[in-house]
């Protein structure tokens, strides 16, 4: 009778140091290195052990490649032409294969940030690997990188008619919306307008004159000027006593 294998990430791990004896791109000892699954569990309709486990469903990585390589940042190209012409060939074993980078690792590498697959461009796996790294890619850009999920077509049939570009007449709601922008521009401008009015201006004679005032304070007392003074002061010479008290403790230190 045959006995009863046992499935479990020990065992699959065991027997990919068989297999791998190091990580497959680092070549870090088999110590330091994870058992990464290819298809993940999360992508089998059921908890099939033996799929899951089974040796062509996985590599020996390190923990940062295992880590990048769970997050999408890579995976493995297969060269289908090849691998069609060799996968017959007993004696092929191995299959030599470019790295591609997902759109998250490209964007890092852009911005000169690092990431350990970057060091690597090429990869050999074992030729009964390649069904699994076909049906991970297949998965994942479906699941991310697909670009093309969303047509116009698809977008404009859930869009109401009075949004749609193709409409001859502008509809209320467009009429309304433009006479809304036209009456908050107008009341912008208004508001720039008069804010530009209200505003102080420190001209050169008036920086000069508030220096020799405060020059003079100091001369005469060691204590600031009292609120009454300075209101005073600066009704004198046109400024806002807002606009001068704001500014009263800087020119005072100096």
């Amino acid at each position: 009778m045959n006995k009863l294998r046992c499935y479990s990430q020990e065992s699959f791990r065991r027997e990919l140091i068989k297999r791998d004896q190091h990580c497959i791109l680092s070549g870090l000892s088999a110590e330091v290195s994870e058992a990464a699954h290819i298809v993940n569990k999360e992508y089998l309709e059921t908890d099939n052990k033996e799929l899951r486990f089974t040796k062509q469903n996985g590599i020996l990585l390190n923990s940062c490649l295992h880590k990048e390589f769970d997050l999408h940042f890579w995976t493995v190209d297969i060269n289908h032409d090849l691998w069609l012409q060799q996968k017959d060939n007993k004696d092929i074993l191995e299959l030599t294969c470019t790295i591609k980078l997902y759109p998250p690792a490209i964007k890092k590498k852009l911005n000169h940030l690092k990431l350990s697959i970057f060091n690597y461009d090429t990869i050999t796996i074992p030729m009964g690997c390649v069904p699994f790294f076909n049906m991970r890619n297949q998965i994942v850009k479906r699941k991310f990188y697909n670009p093309n999920c969303y047509t116009e077509e698809f977008i404009s049939s859930h869009i109401k008619s009075d949004f749609l570009s193709n409409s001859s007449k502008p509809s209320t709601i467009e009429r309304s919306i433009s006479n809304d922008n036209t009456s908050s521009k107008k009341r912008i401008r208004q508001k720039s307008k008069s804010t530009k009015k209200k505003r102080s201006r420190y001209t050169k004679t008036v920086v000069t004159s508030i220096r020799e005032w405060i020059t003079r304070c100091k001369e005469n007392k060691k204590d600031p000027p009292t609120l009454e003074e300075r209101k005073s002061f600066s009704e004198n010479i046109g400024i806002d006593h807002k606009v001068f008290e704001s500014r009263f403790v800087k020119y005072w230190r100096k």
